[in-house]
């Protein structure tokens, strides 16, 4: 599975082992070449515009080439490439 189209997502800036996150009621959505966010975006809610990429790692071993475990990325994974984002103000 492997489609690519533009989306907008609203959710909260969070940083996890695979990089940026934007996370929202419908799940988690990366933010394609950020490792993470910068520590005035962390953790506020963002909306981000970009272009959906969906990757399905569910048919990933866990091994290298050599038979030895490595970490790896299970499941599928939404990547939000050429993202841009604005951080959401806070309700009043």
């Amino acid at each position: 599975m492997n489609q690519d189209k533009m989306i907008t997502v609203t959710g909260t800036a969070l940083n996890a082992k695979a990089g940026a996150v934007v996370r929202t009621e419908k799940g988690n959505y990366y933010i394609h070449e950020l490792s993470s966010w910068p520590d005035s975006i962390y953790e506020k809610t963002v909306e981000v515009t970009g272009e959906l990429t969906v990757i399905d790692h569910s048919q990933q071993s866990g091994k290298n080439a050599e038979g030895k475990w490595v970490q790896s990325m299970r499941g599928i994974q939404q990547i939000i490439q050429h993202a841009q984002w604005k951080v959401v103000p806070a309700a009043q």
